[in-house]
């Protein structure tokens, strides 16, 4: 058997050249052969690769010339990758199909675009399809990295390419497409019934991959030399990549933040660029323990538990960010009939209470949510001064536009609110300013007439539940919620996933927070919710605020009965909205989104 050629793999199928001892040789004879042979036609060309089908790990060493840095060397590795990505790797090559729920920034992007390109140069009439959600996931990701290791390969590897092509031949290619359909765009369905002798698809951020179109990409790899590897964050329990992960045909690697030598060794230039001791304990900081689901799927790389009464599902969370991607897409290219002649925008304002609180502003634009942003910055502050926020609010008014505003109003806030009315009585504002009394009696009654919450917090608690779940808001990503520089500890999702609810005496619905701990008489219940983070869950308060603002202005200015234009509009975005959540039976669905919000353009 030739060097590099792994167990199970055949002889090369090469019908023009014979390079399997090419290893052998020393890098002046490899030069000159590479030389020689970019004189020939593209795809005889490509074959000097085919020596013998190396590993990709060969392949990287002896054709990209990867080496480990210094520090790596320094504390032992003698390989420029990781442990996780050596077994990622042989995994590829001894399995049909490999299936990896990773942390965040362990490496798995590059690799991907390193077993990608491996593939396409090793096998004969190779066809190498690499996919993800969206448009500029593929581009900015997977194909970024497939470019820039092309870019720094030690040997000149030939091809035409363009942004999201490699072509060696007109049967011999690697191309990346989008899991929905679109004009002008390659999709999965359109790939349907193509076939190559050695056949690899690359699945990256495969969380958001609809079942439909891994239905239709599943079809591709047909033969038992195919392969199929799909990598992702483990955020979303409810998305088919969860299903596949259970599957026992498929090869399951959990990559864990923690193992990573940057991490393990508390030096972040082993692997620079990669996961560091810093970030985990930014993210500990965030999550306030190693029990959070976000902390279990963005850092140990695990798919997330939350109990059976979690007031929030992190799915939801994870639907409704991949909306707020895809909605930012279709703004690119608007419907017409979907443009709404006034969108209703409202604002919701928690103000501190005490200790590390933040006074937070969120503002809602039609049925969607943006983190709040004022020429480009976020809108909050640190600190208990009413007049502060009052500023903020100013501020945020006039460049947003909102029309009404609803106020936590239970202790520092009713100055704020009864400066904001003041401000509106003398005409120096023109807002609706809404007071909230969250420690009140709810209003809402079940069908006997019986209490449903116990308060007002827990109803808007449950509203903003009811809307996650529903679909009916749009969430930024993770890294438009870094972008926006709250300090640490304040993470709006984490403040969401956190919360969990239960009945009182009275078999009303109760939110549970730490804060409430004092009110519990069973002793094992107030053990739970004495281990419940103890920040105020400010983001979170001032995204439900926005949503009941929005509802106020609803049933005192528009009722549901009165079919006005803006409603019927409003109506045919509903539609529209809950098509992107349940796409429709046929593969190669394309969602699209409109930005959240004037606010996101400083930040996104």
């Amino acid at each position: 058997m030739p060097p590099g050629r792994p167990k199970g793999y055949p002889a090369s199928s090469s019908p023009l050249l014979d390079l399997s001892r090419i290893s052998s040789l020393n890098s002046a004879a490899k030069r000159r052969l590479i030389l020689a042979l970019r004189k020939l036609p593209t795809a005889p060309r490509a074959i000097v690769f085919d020596y013998g089908r190396p590993t990709p790990q060969l392949f990287a060493t002896e054709v990209l010339g990867w080496k480990p840095t210094e520090r790596a060397l320094h504390h032992g590795y003698k390989l420029p990758w990781t442990p996780d990505q050596q077994v990622i790797m042989d995994s590829v090559i001894a399995h049909r199909y490999t299936a990896v729920t990773a942390g965040i920034a362990v490496g798995k992007t590059r690799l991907a675009a390193l077993i990608s390109i491996w593939w396409l140069y090793s096998h004969v009439n190779a066809k190498v399809v690499t996919t993800a959600p969206t448009w500029t996931q593929v581009k900015t990701l997977l194909w970024s990295a497939i470019h820039g290791t092309l870019a720094a390969s030690e040997s000149p590897l030939p091809g035409i390419r363009n942004a999201m092509e490699l072509k060696l031949a007109a049967e011999w290619y690697m191309i990346g497409i989008t899991t929905k359909a679109g004009a002008g765009d390659l999709h999965a369905t359109n790939l349907a019934g193509h076939h190559s002798p050695h056949e690899l698809i690359v699945l990256d951020e495969a969380t958001g991959i609809s079942e439909q179109n891994w239905n239709a990409l599943e079809g591709l790899a047909v033969r038992p030399g195919d392969r199929i590897l799909a990598l992702g964050n483990p955020t979303d329990v409810g998305s088919h990549f969860h299903e596949i992960c259970s599957r026992s045909t498929w090869h399951v690697i959990q990559v864990d933040c923690r193992n990573h030598p940057n991490v393990l060794h508390n030096d972040p230039d082993i692997i620079p660029g990669a996961v560091t001791t810093e970030w985990i304990q930014d993210r500990l900081a965030d999550y306030e323990t190693e029990s959070s689901p976000l902390f279990q799927a963005k850092v140990a790389g695990q798919w997330p538990s939350q109990s059976a009464d979690a007031l929030i599902n992190l799915s939801w969370i994870a639907t409704a960010q991949r909306g707020w991607v895809a909605w930012e897409e279709r703004k690119k290219a608007p419907d017409p009939e979907l443009a709404l002649p006034r969108l209703r925008k409202v604002a919701g304002l928690d103000v501190a209470g005490m200790g590390e609180d933040l006074t937070v502003l969120s503002f809602l634009e039609g049925d969607q949510w943006t983190i709040p942003i004022v020429l480009g910055r976020p809108a909050w502050h640190v600190g208990r001064d009413v007049m502060q926020a009052v500023a903020l609010v100013c501020s945020a008014q006039r460049e947003l536009g909102f029309e009404a505003i609803a106020i936590d109003d239970t202790g520092l806030g009713q100055g704020c609110t009864a400066r904001l009315r003041q401000m509106v009585s003398v005409g120096e504002l023109q807002l609706h300013v809404i007071p909230v009394n969250f420690a009140q009696a709810a209003q809402d009654k079940s069908a006997d007439g019986k209490d449903r919450f116990s308060d007002v917090k827990d109803q808007l608690w449950w509203n903003l539940r009811e809307a996650l779940r529903l679909g009916q808001i749009l969430l930024p990503p993770d890294h438009v919620l870094a972008a926006l520089g709250l300090p640490k500890g304040h993470n709006l999702i984490a403040q969401l996933t956190t919360p969990f609810y239960g009945q009182d005496g009275s078999g009303r619905v109760q939110v549970y927070d730490k804060r409430r701990s004092y009110a519990i008489s069973d002793p094992e219940l107030r053990e739970r919710v004495q281990r419940l983070p103890t920040r105020s869950p400010d983001l979170a308060h001032s995204l439900m605020l926005a949503l009941h603002a929005r509802g106020r202005l609803r049933r005192e200015e528009a009722p549901e009965e009165k079919l006005t234009p803006l409603r019927l509009r409003e109506l045919k975005w509903k539609e529209f909205i809950e098509k992107l959540h349940k796409p429709p039976a046929q593969a190669g669905w394309r969602s699209g989104m409109f930005k959240l919000g004037r606010g996101m353009r400083g930040g996104a």
